[in-house]
């Protein structure tokens, strides 16, 4: 038989709109690096952090290809309720994800560090050592903040929308802050620091929490 649209359609909705309120905060924080170092440091710093900003996205990216695949059985396992096999499953992501982006992270760090020893004037490009070493970082860190959002929003639940703005505007605050102090490699530290300290330890909680809230529904209507 035919779902009458009005069962499913406002919460739905409700959900889109905030799983995009999401991703707005997410384009703030990664689309703001290079124009607030423009603005601090001038355009030789803004193009070195637009490079490594380059290097971010494609370890992220391939190391996401994991996370692609396991998204759509994250969903089929909570509508089953089988959480202890969710749980596996982001765990098993969660490693395969890290891995990948420590391995591609290690090996552009390398190439880097061949190059200031090789082409140091083709090497200012992507900045210092220590602007390259801490965006990497950071990229291996957000692996564990990608499987564990998944994990949730696959069982139509978006939590995340308050923990998504305010890393973002601390993001954009300590890029100003620290960009202006140290330029580049302040502006890397700084997303490394609120990915690892704010960001990460929010969205572990909540994500516990929104599993453990899952387990309970069960056990009551079960």
């Amino acid at each position: 038989p035919r779902v009458d649209d009005r069962e499913w359609r406002p919460a739905f909705t409700r959900q889109q709109v905030r799983i995009a309120a999401s991703w707005g905060a997410g384009l703030v924080m990664f689309h703001s690096f290079t124009p607030i170092a423009f603005a601090v440091q001038g355009a030789v710093v803004a193009g070195q952090v637009g490079v490594m900003m380059q290097a971010f996205h494609g370890v992220n990216q391939l190391a996401s290809a994991w996370l692609t695949a396991a998204q759509p059985r994250m969903g089929h396992l909570g509508s089953l309720r089988r959480f202890e096999e969710l749980r596996g499953l982001m765990r098993t992501t969660l490693v395969r994800c890290t891995a990948t982006a420590s391995v591609l992270a290690a090996g552009i760090f390398g190439a880097i560090v061949l190059l200031h020893w090789w082409r140091p004037e083709q090497a200012e490009r992507f900045g210092s050592l220590g602007m390259a070493a801490a965006f990497l970082v950071a990229t291996v860190l957000l692996q564990a903040s990608n499987v564990w959002t998944a994990a949730v929003r696959f069982q139509k639940r978006e939590p995340f929308v308050v923990i998504a703005w305010l890393a973002s505007l601390s993001v954009v605050a300590s890029t100003f802050a620290l960009g202006y102090a140290a330029g580049g490699t302040g502006i890397a530290i700084g997303f490394m620091l609120t990915v690892g300290l704010l960001l990460l330890p929010w969205v572990g909680v909540v994500t516990r929490a929104q599993l453990r809230a899952l387990e309970r529904t069960e056990q009551v209507t079960g």
